[in-house]
């Protein structure tokens, strides 16, 4: 029942800005993938998981925060709804 902008740089105005160390279960979590704008969003699971599709014609998939890859290019939480 939450609604949402289609793509994810206008999601990342949705809903409060929550800290890394405060993300909950159901939280959305961004990222900066190609270039200076967010480009991705995942849903935050807990313990630093996140469930993500990687890109068109891929799974989704679960990764972790902690990742390297993922902790250079996370740009922030919300909490919506």
């Amino acid at each position: 029942g939450v609604k949402l902008p289609r793509v994810s740089r206008q999601q990342a105005y949705a809903g409060v800005h929550v800290d890394r160390k405060d993300l909950q279960p159901g939280d959305l979590v961004f990222f900066k993938l190609n270039g200076s704008r967010i480009d991705h969003v995942g849903i935050y699971l807990g313990q630093s998981k996140f469930v993500h599709a990687p890109r068109k014609h891929m799974p989704v998939r679960t990764d972790t925060l902690n990742d390297s890859y993922w902790r250079r290019r996370f740009k922030g939480g919300r909490r919506v709804g």
